[in-house]
Parts: C-alpha cells; structure tokens; sequence
C-alpha cells in the first residue's frame, strides 16, 4: 500500500515535469502570460487529485510551484519575484 502511494507521487511529479517540459520551449511566446502555465498546471492537479488522492496532488502541486517560479517567472533561474 506504502509503495503504490509512492509511485503514485512519483508519476505526479513526473506529469509536472513533462507539463513543464512541453511549455519550456515556447516560454518566450508566453513571457507576459505565465499563468498559462499555471492554469495547465492546476488542471492536471485537480485531475491527480480526484483520481489518486491529496498525496499525489500535494506532491504535483509543491513541485507545478517550484518548476513555475523558477523557469516561467522573472528573474528566471532564481527562486525569486520581481515586483
């Protein structure tokens, strides 16, 4: 039961990287617009969430937050915001 929990967070974080994975390459198209991402990212966590459980989305969620502010927030590369 532990295990199958496990690979279910696991497979979640899996499903944020290839989301982020696919919206890398356009990021300058949506540079003004990152909640694009977001909206995606919430999408798939709500998904993750009814079908698999609050460990699954927890572990999307804290994951979708980091790979967003890093890659698709200025400054990009730093967990910081500008504003």
């Amino acid at each position: 039961m532990v295990l199958k929990r496990l690979v279910r967070c696991i497979a979640a974080v899996a499903g944020m990287a290839a989301i982020t994975a696919a919206f890398l390459p356009i990021r300058n198209l949506i540079q003004g617009k990152p909640g694009t991402v977001a909206f995606m990212d919430l999408i798939v966590i709500l998904l993750l969430a009814q079908r698999w459980g609050i460990e699954s989305a927890l572990a999307a969620s804290v994951t979708a937050m980091l790979t967003w502010n890093f890659l698709f927030l200025p400054p990009y590369f730093r967990f910081l915001s500008s504003g």
